[in-house]
C-alpha cells in the first residue's frame, strides 16, 4: 500500500519532512518513504490510498509505565508520593493485583495508549506474563519487566522467589517479536545492595534491558545520601556497577550535574516522567541539563494511577513547556527536540530502535495517522509544532503497527473494547468496596 498526499514526518537523522510525501509499506515494512510524486511514478503498480494532507509520525513509544495500575486510576489523588504508596496503592495491590486484574487493567491501559497513538512501552508491573498476551492480542510493541523489591509482592512472597519467576520470563519470552522481557528493580531504596546486584547480573546473563525508578523524590535522595555516606543515588549505582547503556533510569528528578556526567559516560536512557513528577509534588527534573550533557532522554507517562492520563503527545508537550517556563527561556527544548524524547529516544531507551521510532526504508511500518481538518490543526505552516503544541489523543485517526491497522476513528481492530470495559468495571466495583471510597 502507498500511502500518498500526506504529510509526512519522518524522525529520521535528517530530519526530513515530505509534503506532499508518500510512505510504502509492504509486508508489515517501510519499504519506501519519500515526496509523492516521485513514489508514484516509481511504484506504478502500488494501490495508492489518499491520505488527504494527513500527518504521518512514527508511533509514539512511552518509555515508562505500569499500565494495569489503569484500574487505580482515581484512587488516590493529591498526595505525596511516599504516602500515595505506602498508604493507598501497595495496600491495595496486596488485595486487588491477580492474573485478572493484569489482564484486564492491562487491556485498559493499552486501548487509551493506542487511541492515543502509542505503539510500544515500556511497563513495570507483576503477573507480566499475562501482560505479555494482551501485548500479543492488541498488536502494540512492549518491553515488560518483573518489579523487584525486598518486600513481599502480589506475585512473589520474597525477591528470591521473585527472580526466580524472572528468569522464567526471560527464557519463555526470548524469541518472541513483539514482546521483550526486562529486569525491574524497583529502586535503590527498595532494593537491598544485594539485590540491586543480582539482578543486573540476570539482565547481563539475558542480555536483557534493566529498567529502574532512579531520583524520583528529594526524600529518596536524603535517604540514600544519609546511609551512603553522603554518596548520591547515581554515585550508589556507579559504585556497585549497575550502569551502562542498557539500564533506563526513570525519573532522574533529584540529580546533579557531576551524576548527569556519570550517566552520559554509561550511556544510560533516562525516561522523563514530568506529569507524575508534577502530580505527586515530587520536583521537575532537570531535563534542559540533562539534553546539555548529551544524555539520551525519553518520555513516559508512568502509570495512570498517578498521571492520571497514559496519553503521551500531553507529555510531550509539557516537556516541551516546563523548561521554556521555569528556566525563563523560550528557546529551551524545541518542538522537535520534544517529538524525538517520544519517538527515537523511547526507541533507544527500549533497545528497538532497530525496528521502530521513526519512518525509515527497513523498519517497521508502526505509524499513526493526524487529522488535520480539524480547526485547531489550520493553517499548517510548521507541522513539528503542531505535533507538539496542537495535537492530543482527539487528533489520532488511525494507528497502524507493522503496517496492520489497530485502531481507526474510534473503533478498535484487534480488541473488543466493550468486553474490557465490562470486565474493568466489574474489577472497579471490587477495588470500591475494598478500599472504602
Amino acid at each position: 500500500m502507498l500511502y500518498g498526499n500526506a504529510v509526512i514526518v519522518t524522525m529520521d537523522e535528517e530530519r526530513n519532512i515530505y509534503a506532499p510525501g508518500a510512505l510504502l509499506i509492504k509486508e508489515g515494512k517501510i519499504a519506501d518513504v519519500g515526496k509523492d510524486k516521485a513514489l508514484r511514478e516509481m511504484y506504478p503498480h502500488e494501490t495508492v490510498r489518499d491520505m488527504e494532507g494527513k500527518i504521518l509520525f512514527p508511533g509514539l513509544i512511552n518509555a515508562h509505565t505500569h499500565t494495569p495500575m489503569a484500574l487505580f486510576r482515581g484512587l488516590a489523588d493529591d498526595l505525596p508520593l511516599n504516602t500515595w504508596l505506602k498508604e493507598y496503592i501497595w495496600p491495595m495491590e496486596n488485595k486487588m493485583v491477580n492474573p485478572e486484574f493484569i489482564q484486564w487493567g492491562g487491556l485498559l491501559g493499552i486501548l487509551e495508549m493506542i487511541a492515543s497513538g502509542t505503539t510500544a512501552f515500556n511497563d513495570m508491573y507483576f503477573y507480566q506474563d499475562v501482560l505479555g498476551q494482551a501485548v500479543k492480542q492488541s498488536g502494540m510493541r512492549a518491553v515488560l519487566g518483573q518489579g523487584l523489591i525486598d518486600f513481599p509482592t502480589p506475585e512473589a512472597k520474597n525477591p528470591e522467589e521473585g527472580i526466580q519467576r524472572l528468569q522464567t520470563l526471560l527464557e519463555s519470552w526470548e524469541d518472541d517479536e513483539q514482546v521483550d522481557i526486562s529486569v525491574c528493580a524497583h529502586a535503590p531504596y527498595t532494593c537491598s545492595s544485594e539485590l540491586l546486584k543480582k539482578a543486573f547480573r540476570l539482565s547481563e546473563k539475558y542480555h536483557a534491558p534493566f529498567h529502574i525508578h532512579v531520583a524520583e523524590t528529594r526524600q529518596e535522595a536524603e535517604l540514600i545520601k544519609e546511609k551512603k555516606h553522603d554518596e548520591s543515588i547515581v554515585g550508589y549505582l556507579e559504585r556497585l556497577g549497575l550502569l551502562d547503556s542498557h539500564v533506563t533510569a526513570a525519573h532522574c528528578v533529584w540529580i546533579s550535574e557531576p551524576d548527569m556526567e556519570i550517566l552520559q559516560k554509561r550511556k544510560v536512557k533516562v525516561a522523563h516522567n514530568p506529569t507524575s513528577n508534577l502530580k505527586l509534588a515530587s520536583g521537575t527534573a532537570p531535563l534542559h541539563l540533562m539534553l546539555k550533557h548529551g544524555l539520551t532522554v525519553a518520555l513516559g507517562t508512568d502509570g495512570a494511577a498517578s498521571n492520571n492520563s497514559l496519553d503521551l503527545f500531553r507529555e510531550i508537550r509539557l516537556a516541551a513547556l516546563l523548561s521554556k517556563g521555569l528556566q525563563e527561556d523560550p528557546e529551551l527544548i524545541p518542538a522537535y527536540q520534544a517529538l524525538e524524547m517520544a519517538t527515537v529516544n523511547g526507541a533507544r531507551a527500549l533497545g528497538i530502535d532497530d525496528k521502530t521510532g521513526s519512518l525509515e526504508i527497513g523498519k517497521e511500518g508502526d505509524f499513526i495517522v493526524i487529522n488535520t481538518s480539524d480547526p485547531s490543526m489550520q493553517p499548517l505552516y510548521r507541522p513539528v509544532s503542531h505535533l507538539v503544541y496542537t495535537v492530543g489523543r482527539e487528533h489520532v485517526e488511525e494507528v497502524f503497527v507493522s503496517g496492520r491497522l489497530l485502531y481507526r476513528k474510534g473503533e478498535y481492530f484487534t480488541l473488543d473494547a466493550s468486553l474490557i470495559l465490562e470486565k474493568s468495571h466489574e474489577i472497579a466495583q471490587r477495588i470500591r468496596k475494598e478500599s472504602g471510597i
